[in-house]
């Protein structure tokens, strides 16, 4: 039942995320948000589609979860940047952006430095993380993103007022409490042993991810 929901869950994510890019007013700032949704759907998906009785275990699964989760960091790093106004100009900011998703995508995805590809993980029956010699110096540089986003987020929420500002409390709050559970139950239990929680970290994002999502559409 919870990989039909997370699936569900991650398709409304991806219209949510198009809407943000395509078809609302575009600024820099909804667009990597809509990007953000975006990746956060891919996450969700692909640990519904684990826990749904059509996985294999396919440690492919395993790969899309992590562009998603990870990708998130340089997505929410382009938004800081940009909500309510750009601190940078559009260039600066677009650099910062692809610089870690070439680095993640030509160094370590399609190699077995980060995730193992000969494991085969199991979602619905517990899982263990297969990791790479590489995974906790890739884990470190995203988190290195994510630390940069929430400075420049908490600067923005400092120079704004109104809803920018109560919007950015809200943010801020929603990715530390996401982040944390998202953290422990899909990358710190999976380590030490064998986890049934995996659905609780997608689960956490979607939440508040639909909020921030619903603040912005009414903005």
């Amino acid at each position: 039942m919870i990989g039909y929901i997370l699936l569900i869950i991650s398709v409304v994510e991806v219209i949510l995320g198009f809407y943000l890019i395509f078809r609302y007013v575009k600024s820099p700032a909804t667009i990597y948000y809509g990007l953000f949704a975006l990746s956060v759907a891919l996450y969700v998906g692909a640990n519904g589609y684990g826990f749904s009785p059509f996985s294999e275990n396919d440690i492919w699964l395993e790969i899309i979860a992590w562009i998603g989760g990870t990708f998130t960091a340089p997505f929410i790093l382009g938004f800081s940047y940009s909500f309510p106004y750009p601190r940078k100009s559009n260039k600066e900011i677009l650099s910062l952006v692809l610089s870690p998703l070439v680095f993640f995508f030509v160094v370590i995805l399609f190699s077995n430095t980060f995730v193992d590809h000969n494991s085969v993980i199991s979602f619905d029956e517990g899982f263990q993380r297969p990791v790479g010699e590489l995974h906790w110096f890739v884990l470190s540089v995203f988190f290195f993103y994510w630390v940069w986003s929430f400075i420049e987020l908490v600067k923005s929420r400092k120079k704004s007022d109104g809803f920018n500002k109560n919007f950015l409390l809200i943010l801020i709050i929603g990715l530390v409490f996401s982040l944390l559970v998202s953290v422990f139950t899909n990358i710190i239990h999976p380590l030490v042993d064998v986890s049934k929680l995996g659905y609780m970290g997608p689960l956490a994002s979607s939440i508040w991810l639909f909020i921030t999502g619903y603040l912005i559409l009414r903005k």
